[in-house]
């Protein structure tokens, strides 16, 4: 039955028939939990009186406040909000629903429509990366080769005759479809990354490097790490502690140890070794660049893990289970619980700023580097491949620069470091005394005979030219 405020049918309608179309095998949990939710997204429309057809993002946002007048905490505000997308872009996709919706819920991957046909070549070329890389790195590398091949189409041309002009206007594709910077630097990085295959696969004649330079690639702009402000720090921290929820006690070991999220995720439920001399360290999976390391932890940080240890446990039912972070649901939380978890922290936060959770590492990063840890052990910890990436921490670390500079200049004028002086300028007399010993040196320990002679002569010269010059000074 149709809304009474709206042309179109009910969003669940929508729905359905996407489920049809994708054939998606979801649970019934979860199926019936997005239909609740966009039967409370009709409810919303039907008390506000709003039609789909003139729904807007500021509209959209009077759904949220709703929500959270009826007690939603954040996290659930979020997860409602995703549940009418999924409709209303099917809906757009199949022409039912206007095209000024499209304004809603949009974004590069939704506005630039790529093409999805795969050649033989590709198809070997993802066979190969699925041996050599993780899944995620593949996906990337599916989504660049959808761009380049639809560029490849709509240009009329193919990578057997590909040449240096195609790989500039292919660049300059890429802006054109206003994809962000980093976007585009990762699609370049990644295109040039299959030309090398193919001219290692004889599929091309010419090599990348003639093809696609470097110098081609659009240059990313380069942030510095950003910590958080000491204070919202601490509040920050003071929410994790209060708040007794195994995501957010998850997010605090984030705090505490500098991982990222998805080497939390990977956790292993015994993941705290106690070495012989009474100190322990957190086992970090190889999740990232395929490294695994160890990272130091203090008492306090084993008592927290420690904490969430029981919770899992209890949340599997007495068993001990293979991850760390286990939730209410007998199941592992995925990225978004993490992400929704931090949305609710920064609403609760007094400041406009927006906290990403991956400036919880940098927080960690230079407070260490802040308090003294160097930065070779800072790599290590941190678990990057090469000290590059380390040393960017190193330019944030103002504070401590200052410090030692100020130390440094105590020190001076204290009188603990010798003065430094300017060099003399040498006499006359000084440069032929240095030639002199020079020479005698050489004769001192020369072991040829003939040599010696010689020498001795050029030191009898050296001293009659000596007093020559000294005459004419004076």
């Amino acid at each position: 039955m149709a809304n009474q405020f709206s042309n179109l049918p009910p969003l669940c309608d929508f729905f359905e028939e996407y489920l049809k179309q994708k054939k998606s095998s979801w649970s019934k949990n979860h199926y019936n939990g997005v239909r609740a939710g966009l039967r409370r997204f009709e409810n919303w429309q039907s008390i506000e009186k709003i039609k789909l057809e003139e729904l807007t993002w500021s509209k959209l946002q009077g759904y949220i406040r709703f929500m959270t007048l009826q007690g939603s905490s954040t996290r659930n505000c979020s997860k409602y909000v995703n549940y009418p997308k999924t409709a209303i872009r099917w809906g757009i996709d199949s022409k039912t629903m206007p095209q000024k919706l499209e304004d809603l819920y949009t974004s590069n991957k939704s506005v630039n429509k790529w093409n999805q046909d795969i050649t033989p070549e590709s198809q070997e070329f993802f066979d190969y990366l699925r041996v050599v890389l993780k899944g995620d790195s593949v996906r990337a590398h599916e989504f660049a080769h959808r761009i380049f091949n639809t560029f490849l189409i709509e240009k009329n041309l193919t990578y057997k005759k590909l040449k240096r002009e195609n790989l500039i206007a292919f660049v300059k594709y890429m802006e054109q479809k206003k994809m962000g910077q980093v976007t585009k630097s990762h699609t370049a990085t990644r295109v040039r990354c299959y030309l090398r295959w193919l001219f290692e696969q004889k599929y091309i004649k010419r090599t990348h490097d003639d093809l696609f330079p470097t110098n081609l690639i659009p240059k990313m702009v380069k942030h510095l790490p950003r910590p958080i402000d000491p204070e919202i720090d601490q509040a920050y921290q003071q929410i994790l502690i209060e708040t007794d929820d195994i995501i957010y006690k998850g997010i605090h070991i984030l705090r505490r140890t500098g991982l990222r999220v998805k080497e939390l995720m990977e956790l292993e439920f015994n993941c705290i070794e106690e070495h012989s001399n009474s100190h322990t360290s957190l086992k970090v999976p190889a999740v990232k660049l395929y490294m695994e390391r160890r990272v130091p932890l203090d008492p306090l940080t084993v008592k927290y893990i420690k904490e969430i240890q029981n919770k899992s446990r209890i949340h599997s039912g007495n068993k001990e289970p293979s991850y760390l972070i286990i939730g209410s649901n007998s199941k592992r939380p995925d990225y978004e619980n993490f992400c929704y978890a931090n949305v609710e922290i920064c609403s609760r936060l007094k400041t406009k700023k927006w906290i990403n959770l991956h400036a919880l590492r940098h927080t960690y990063a230079t407070n260490l580097l802040n308090a003294g840890v160097s930065i070779f052990s800072l790599k290590e910890i941190l678990g990057h491949k090469t000290i590059i990436m380390t040393l960017q921490y190193a330019k944030v670390a103002h504070v401590t620069i200052r410090e030692e500079y100020l130390q440094a200049i105590d020190k001076m004028q204290s009188g603990l470091i010798a003065p430094i002086f300017a060099p003399t300028e040498k006499t006359t007399e000084d440069i032929f005394s240095d030639l002199s010993n020079s020479i005698k040196k050489r004769s001192d320990n020369c072991l040829q005979a003939s040599v010696k002679p010689q020498l001795k002569s050029i030191l009898n010269r050296l001293a009659k030219i000596k007093i020559d010059v000294l005459k004419f000074n004076d």
